[in-house]
């Protein structure tokens, strides 16, 4: 197993968020944080930014200072476009003062925001008045590649490293973080189907960007049902809904070697202390994380 270590993405900034959190930061220099592994040393891309993009959890958070109400309207509509909008937090300021980006700069830097989402883990992507900066993990080499690929194109140099590999405990950690979102906010489907409700869309995204965190972990996506109806249909349920996450995290950018799906029907319901069934608790999906 690698040993993780971190990329530090140094920016200066009146507001950027850490990386942590979706709160501003005031601080002339903020040093953003990204999980790598299997290196031996840091990459640092050092920038004063404008405004950035940052990727966390399958999450886009907008940051900085925009010259005009246009741009910071683009940056959130291209955003919204690239994950569903409840998983974008809009902390961009608008100061006419500030100098307006370049177009073919400005196309450059949306078009590799809707990028990031899919191919890559965390991510940062700044403008900082002069050029645009990236750097981020990846989950693998056709990830890297399309990201890489597409950045060079545009003339932008990304500074990409390999996502860390988890540790047992690690693995555990990300489990209940996994189980605990999804406890809050389930995976919901429409009635009788194995379609994943809309209401769910932004649920799953930020189940993907969890899931890709980690190499050399083995995720189970585990369906269940309530005690209602046939059992053998309520296992085939199950097994299709699991397999409908699965393939819809894999859409998301999730190693494909990474997941796989089951089903157990309603044979772990979920009861009181009393022993009565609970069926909306009892209808879920979760997911365990073993390292390999």
């Amino acid at each position: 197993a690698g040993v993780a270590t971190d990329t530090t993405v140094a920016v200066s900034s009146s507001t950027v968020p850490a990386a942590t959190t979706t709160a501003p930061v005031s601080s002339s220099t903020v040093a953003v944080t990204v999980p790598v592994t299997n290196v031996a040393t840091t990459t640092t891309v050092a920038a004063a930014v404008q405004f950035s993009a940052q990727l966390i959890d399958g999450r886009l958070i907008l940051a900085g200072t925009v010259s005009s109400d246009l741009e910071r309207l683009a940056l959130v509509q291209r955003a919204a476009g690239a994950v569903d909008p409840a998983n974008v937090a809009n902390q961009l300021t608008v100061d006419g003062q500030a100098p307006p980006v370049p177009a073919d700069s400005f196309t450059s830097f949306l078009d590799l925001l809707v990028l990031m989402p899919r191919n890559l883990v965390t991510a940062q992507l700044a403008w900082n008045g002069d050029e645009v900066v990236v750097g981020g993990s990846y989950a693998d080499d056709v990830a890297r590649a399309t990201f890489g690929d597409a950045a060079a194109q545009v003339g932008v140099a990304a500074a990409l490293t390999e996502r860390a590999t988890a540790t047992a405990p690690q693995a555990a950690a990300l489990e209940a973080e996994l189980n605990a979102l999804v406890a809050a906010e389930p995976i919901l489907f429409d009635k009788g189907s194995t379609n994943i409700s809309a209401f769910s869309v932004a649920t799953v995204q930020k189940v993907a960007g969890m899931a890709k965190r980690y190499a050399g972990v083995a995720i189970e996506v585990q369906g269940h049902t309530d005690s209602e109806g046939d059992p053998g249909r309520n296992l085939t349920l199950s097994e299709q809904r699991a397999g409908s996450v699965r393939d819809a995290l894999v859409a998301l950018g999730v190693p494909t070697a990474d997941l796989t799906a089951k089903g157990f029907g309603m044979t772990q319901l979920i009861t009181d202390s009393n022993g009565n069934e609970i069926p909306d608790k009892s209808r879920r999906v979760v997911f365990g994380v073993a390292v390999i």
